[in-house]
């Protein structure tokens, strides 16, 4: 993820790192929430996650801090081909464990 220094996101990432990012697939009517901490990269890290194509997006690299989202839990909301059982009907959710897999 990577944030221009002067937009609100980077302060308030700044002085509260909690987030959610969210993606949505319109095709099939389904988005999928993830939820954790970002933790800002240091300028050397940032530079090596800079790839020739992103130049398009981002004129001018020194303008943007990049940053990685630590995703303990996410959320999917399907529309269509996933279906939860859950009794409450609350979607499907995942949550990271030290094994280094979701449950």
């Amino acid at each position: 993820m990577m944030l221009l220094h002067a937009r609100q996101e980077f302060s308030e990432l700044k002085s509260d790192p909690s987030c959610a990012l969210l993606y949505w697939n319109p095709e099939t009517l389904t988005y999928v929430t993830f939820q954790g901490r970002a933790e800002e990269k240091s300028p050397s890290e940032g530079n090596n996650f800079w790839r020739e194509w992103m130049q398009i997006l981002y004129k001018d690299p020194k303008l943007y801090t990049a940053w990685h989202l630590h995703v303990p839990w996410m959320r999917c909301e399907p529309m269509r081909r996933l279906e939860s059982y859950r009794k409450d009907w609350r979607p499907v959710e995942l949550e990271w464990v030290n094994d280094g897999s979701w449950k």
